[in-house]
């Protein structure tokens, strides 16, 4: 379960909080290439978001946080060097933006490389209302190892869940998604 999504190739206990929790797309390291200006504004957010919880989360004084955004700074070049195209073997960049090549993307495309079946992870996410649900396959060749599950209910569209359960043959799990209609205070008020 991920609220943002996963970088691929990266192990689980190595992904950034900051990336599981608010990320949308992945650039990558590229030399060669010339940066567009909404890449280097999400690269330049990212860092200047990652030193905020920073400062947040630990006792620091203003030259800690000086030090760590220069830090994210030389991480990535001031933006500089990175494509959203996608480079195979190279780990990417999170972007809480969706500039550059869509995580879910990404994260499909690597688990389907993968050649042993129960080595492949699924991620179930959320924090893309504006997107909304995606649980089918995009394309049937491919199989999907992501679901989204941000179907809008703040906004008074359906609350969703995945449910999880034991296939009845017993071999395996199956999944079901179930919706319901949200609740609008002046209903909750009334009842």
């Amino acid at each position: 379960m991920s609220d943002g999504g996963l970088v691929p190739l990266l192990p689980l206990e190595e992904q950034d909080p900051w990336a599981v929790m608010n990320m949308r797309g992945l650039v990558y390291p590229d030399s060669e290439t010339t940066v567009t200006q909404p890449i280097r504004a999400g690269l330049l957010k990212g860092a200047k978001s990652r030193t905020r919880r920073y400062a947040a989360y630990h006792d620091v004084t203003d030259v800690d946080i000086k030090t760590e955004l220069a830090k994210w700074a030389d991480v990535v070049n001031d933006g500089e060097g990175f494509s959203g195209q996608y480079k195979e073997g190279v780990i990417g960049f999170p972007l809480e933006t969706r500039e550059g090549d869509w995580w879910i993307d990404a994260w499909n495309r690597w688990q389907n490389s993968i050649e042993d079946p129960e080595k492949r992870s699924i991620v179930v996410y959320g924090h893309d209302a504006r997107i909304g649900i995606q649980v089918g396959a995009d394309t049937p060749e491919a199989a999907r190892y992501t679901f989204g599950l941000d179907s809008g209910c703040v906004y008074g569209k359906s609350l969703t869940a995945m449910v999880i359960d034991e296939r009845e043959d017993g071999k395996g799990l199956s999944h079901s998604i179930v919706q319901v209609d949200s609740i609008k205070e002046d209903e909750e008020k009334e009842g």
